[in-house]
């Protein structure tokens, strides 16, 4: 979870909290109606002849109060399970789960990664969340940063919104800058600031209203946006791409966030593998990560050879027919070995590691486990050339272990019969 935390405080760091965005939106509007009430005091209904004094208020009594602050004095809470409901909360919450939903105040910030997120209750700080299906449900009273599938923004944020994923929909009031980047973006709220949109189609509702400057890129104009916006529109041709401009903060964020989640997805599914095997067959992970440790070189040599050799050897056996099932039983049994041999060499540079840095986590399977799959992981996710190295040598060194492991066990296994 460390990576976790990491990347969502760096991002948290990244903008300051606009905690008076919603205040000043609220206090324009009323002050020019005051001015136009005192320029003709005796006849309250001139102000209708010029066209605007009857177009202002509506922004204004559409704008919601800004909240109270709450308190943001509390310890930070951190959550990981299947589904996860967040009633309470004192600080900050660091969640991550299949299911999260937030059902109680928050009187700091949220960090949210999951399949689904759900905001159901107030949040005083900043929201930063990632998930297939995002929805903000009730206020936030700073800036949110929202990656995913599809985001729906159903109540008032009164800082900034920037958001990218496949479908974006806004029906509801934005007080701070918007920046949002999707296929399909749908905006049926008030938008009360600058706005930036990068789309390929948009769809626009009969109340949305933009305040500000509207600049959009798209594949062709849109008249969407007439008579909506009261600053200037701006549109730049471009093709929606799903591939990240390096001069694009949005898009950088995104790849970042995608990357975060790519590491703690492969370390939350290695370590609970790990994690059942050394409850159930410990031995199995044991025997291969010693032998990893005190013998990498030959590990890694023999476990080169086999890699190669068991994948033609089970394709000959296939394909003589009399013992298919034997075949592809053995490839199947490969593909698993794959995936299971990156433990024996995470676990061999957990116990180095343990024994070298970190000593007071004992010399438990378990604890050599978690430490090595970190930079394990870390590694691996690296693009390109050096996570490709790093996760074949792994996988190498745990292969052939595995088959230094078996080797010994047999020869031992011979011993005891000819005693």
């Amino acid at each position: 979870m460390s990576a976790f935390v990491w990347a969502w405080a760096w991002l948290a760091a990244a903008a300051p909290l606009p905690r008076d965005v919603g205040t000043e939106d609220v206090d324009v509007e009323p002050t020019e109606q005051v001015e136009g009430a005192e320029a003709e005091p005796s006849e309250p209904a001139e102000p209708a002849d010029t066209g605007q004094a009857s177009d202002e208020p509506a922004p204004a009594a559409r704008a919601e109060p800004e909240p109270p602050p709450l308190p943001q004095t509390g310890s930070p809470t951190f959550l990981a399970g299947d589904q996860i409901e967040v009633p309470k909360a004192e600080g900050d919450v660091f969640a991550t789960a299949r299911i999260v939903n937030i059902t109680g105040p928050l009187p700091d910030n949220g960090f949210l990664l999951g399949q689904t997120v759900e905001v159901s209750e107030e949040v005083q700080g900043d929201v930063l969340v990632m998930g297939q299906s995002v929805r903000i449900k009730a206020p936030v009273r700073g800036d949110v940063y929202a990656v995913g599938e599809e985001i729906r923004v159903d109540a008032p944020i009164y800082g900034t919104l920037y958001t990218a994923g496949n479908r974006v929909m806004i029906a509801s009031d934005i007080y701070g800058e918007v920046e949002a980047s999707a296929r399909e973006i749908e905006m049926s709220g008030v938008l009360h600031s600058d706005t930036s949109f990068r789309f390929a189609t948009v769809k626009v509702g009969d109340n949305a209203r933009v305040d500000g400057n509207l600049n959009y890129v798209a594949p062709r104009p849109s008249n969407s946006f007439d008579g909506i916006t009261k600053g200037d529109v701006s549109f730049k041709l471009g093709d929606f791409d799903v591939d990240v401009d390096p001069t694009d903060p949005l898009g950088m964020l995104q790849s970042l966030l995608w990357w975060v989640v790519g590491i703690i997805r492969s370390y939350v599914g290695l370590i609970a593998v790990g994690a059942i095997m050394l409850a159930f067959a410990s031995p199995f992970v044991r025997g291969p990560s010693k032998v990893a440790a005190e013998q990498p070189v030959m590990s890694a040599a023999l476990g080169f050879v086999a890699a190669i050799v068991t994948p033609v050897a089970a394709s000959i056996a296939i394909l003589l027919f009399v013992t298919i099932p034997l075949g592809v039983i053995a490839l199947a049994l490969y593909g698993v070995g794959l995936y299971i041999v990156q433990l024996f060499a995470a676990s061999a540079l957990g116990h180095a590691m343990n024994r070298r840095f970190f000593p007071s986590l004992g010399t438990g399977d378990f604890a050599a486990l978690a430490t090595g799959l970190v930079p394990l992981v870390v590694l691996s996710a690296i693009p390109q050339f050096v996570g490709t190295v790093v996760w074949l040598l792994a996988t190498f060194v745990g292969f052939g272990a595995l088959w230094l492991h078996w080797r010994d066990e047999a020869r031992d296994r011979r011993r005891s019969r000819k005693k």
